[in-house]
């Protein structure tokens, strides 16, 4: 499955579409505006919220939890290294291996690939293709996603 996740450059707050190959939009990210720390909402295209996104204010590290319906199933943090920015992900057994910084990625889940994550470099706005080899991993690979490029935006 392949997806095309396109943010808005000027925006009070984040409301974008994540759409498929054929254009038709699968998913939609909408933020709060006046919270402490970035939330995001993924809602599916029947309009329901399937994932929410929160950053861990106090922290030393930029962390995220993502949350299906009440429960936390899984955290990113950002690790501290010197030269290429690193990312954890814990609760899903997720590894990311490849330039994070670079917007050109993978997530694998017990050696297997299972998300490809790269930047379109021809674009006036942010632009990304995210391959998922399963579907029952979308809604999860598209949250981590958005927390790594959160964390990213951040430190620009």
């Amino acid at each position: 499955m392949r997806l095309l996740m396109k943010e808005r450059k000027v925006s009070f707050k984040d409301d974008f579409g994540i759409k498929d190959e054929s254009g038709i939009e699968k998913y939609r990210v909408k933020g709060e505006l006046l919270t402490w720390g970035k939330k995001l909402h993924i809602y599916n295209d029947k309009k329901e919220e399937e994932a929410e996104i929160v950053e861990k204010i106090i922290s030393f590290k930029p962390k995220f939890y993502i949350y299906v319906g009440n429960e936390q199933v899984a955290e990113i943090v950002k690790e501290t290294t010197l030269f290429k920015p690193k990312y954890k992900i814990t609760g899903l057994g997720w590894e990311i291996k490849g330039n994070v910084g670079e917007h050109k990625y993978t997530i694998s889940k017990d050696g297997i690939d299972i998300v490809n994550v790269k930047k379109k470099r021809i674009s006036l706005s942010n632009s990304y293709v995210i391959d998922i080899v399963d579907e029952e991993y979308s809604v999860l690979a598209i949250a981590s996603v958005l927390a790594i490029n959160v964390v990213l935006s951040k430190n620009k």
